[in-house]
């Protein structure tokens, strides 16, 4: 973004001078608002990203702590072959 950013004070100073067009500088303007603007919606997404993470950590933990696992049904126990031979 600071390469934008000192394009776009080269051109209006070039634009200042006579020796460059409007257009240049409107377009140096418009990448310096595209950077920036891409810059913020990431920023943006890594916070909402970070946030929704600490709060994914906080109910693990949570689970963690309060589950209890009770069994519904009763094991179903099955003798081997070779069991049955030795008796």
């Amino acid at each position: 973004m600071k390469a934008a950013q000192e394009l776009l004070a080269s051109n209006r100073a070039k634009a200042k001078a006579g020796i460059m067009s409007i257009v240049d500088v409107l377009q140096a303007e418009a990448a310096v608002a595209s950077r920036s603007n891409r810059y913020w919606s990431r920023r943006k997404r890594f916070e909402t990203r970070k946030i929704s993470c600490a709060d994914c950590s906080i109910c693990e933990e949570d689970l963690r702590q309060d589950v209890r696992l009770i069994p519904l049904d009763q094991p179903v126990v099955t003798l081997e072959p070779s069991a049955c031979r030795s008796h």
